[in-house]
């Protein structure tokens, strides 16, 4: 039996990114990384959650019901809504809400299935926003144990 994976993938779309990523590769990465988990993987559930200084999930700017989802129709849309925004970076935020629908997925999930799932956490940010993982980390309730991982971005300047 498969161990379901529900991977809540976080997207940087606040205003610093146009400097960081003017190619905006983070959104080609984003997709890249759920088309080919999704064909290869079918087991393995997607959060999208774009932040800068809001949060958005699924492609929803205020979400009743947040949910990981392995369709591939949903997640093209929710990528497709991801675009850089004014705004300050508000990674606390985003992780909030991660743990937040964690914990509603946990609270809503039959007992095996909650104890064979893996959630992830997935940074996609520039470089520099690796100092932030480990307070990310600290807005996570220890009765929910997620990994964080950070996919960093590094630009060539002489592109």
């Amino acid at each position: 039996m498969a161990r379901p994976v529900k991977v809540a993938l976080l997207v940087d779309t606040s205003q610093s990114m146009s400097a960081s990523d003017p190619g905006k590769q983070r959104y080609k990465a984003a997709e890249q990384l759920v088309n080919k988990w999704l064909s290869t993987q079918p087991q393995v559930r997607f959060l999208i959650i774009g932040f800068n200084s809001g949060v958005t999930v699924n492609g929803a700017s205020a979400p009743a019901s947040a949910e990981f989802t392995n369709s591939f129709a949903k997640l093209t849309k929710a990528l497709k809504t991801l675009s850089t925004a004014s705004g300050a970076t508000d990674i606390h935020g985003a992780v909030a809400t991660a743990s937040k629908v964690v914990q509603a997925d946990l609270a809503t999930t039959a007992a095996l299935d909650r104890a064979l799932s893996r959630y992830q956490i997935v940074l996609l940010a520039y470089l520099d926003q690796g100092r932030h993982v480990s307070v990310c980390r600290s807005r996570i309730p220890v009765s929910v144990r997620i990994p964080v991982f950070l996919m960093s971005l590094v630009v060539n300047s002489q592109q």
